[in-house]
């Protein structure tokens, strides 16, 4: 299964971790900056990028990242473009109650050209709550994301990845009897 992640400046470790998670020896990472610039020229690169895919990871920042997607959807002639791509967005902020609106607005703008974002993930505090070396560093935030990609992988990846049941509710298995909070 071809999966790809597209990172924006500094979240490269991000998409590296979310992709080592699949446990996928077919991957790629892309630097989104490579299409920011002359997105019309490169917009069937990018667009090539995405067909070889079966799975895109895509990761925003609270930069001005937002407007960068709006601009090349908006070239993207071709509605259907993502062709049901299946999709994951990430973001990452610095501030703590930062109110992703970005995820909201990104997910219902790749939505709308074709993509399925099979679901979304926020990690405030980037710089505190992640490390290259060990990934998430929060235990509530781990625990979600590691949730999230179980249920990503278990729900529409399965001919792919063999269900494993874990503790703490890390997959979907049922098992919730306890929290992060005990560690």
């Amino acid at each position: 299964m071809k999966i790809i992640g597209f990172k924006n400046s500094n979240t490269e470790d991000l998409v590296k971790y979310t992709i080592s998670l699949f446990e996928n020896k077919d991957s790629e990472i892309i630097d989104l900056c490579e299409f920011k610039n002359e997105f019309t020229t490169n917009s069937n690169a990018f667009l090539q990028k995405v067909k070889e895919a079966r799975f895109l990871i895509i990761s925003l920042t609270n930069d001005n990242f937002l407007v960068t997607i709006e601009d090349w959807l908006k070239k993207i002639v071709n509605k259907d473009a993502f062709n049901d791509t299946a999709l994951f967005l990430l973001y990452t902020s610095d501030e703590e109650n930062e109110q992703p609106k970005v995820l909201t607005i990104t997910k219902a703008q790749f939505s709308s050209y074709g993509a399925e974002v099979l679901d979304t993930f926020h990690l405030p505090k980037f710089n505190k709550n992640f490390d290259s070396k060990i990934g998430i560093t929060d235990i509530k935030l781990s625990l979600e994301f590691i949730r999230k990609i179980n249920t990503i992988k278990q729900n529409n990846f399965n001919n792919y990845f063999k269900k494993v049941v874990s503790t703490c509710g890390i997959d979907n298995t049922g098992f919730e009897n306890c929290d992060a909070s005990s560690y």
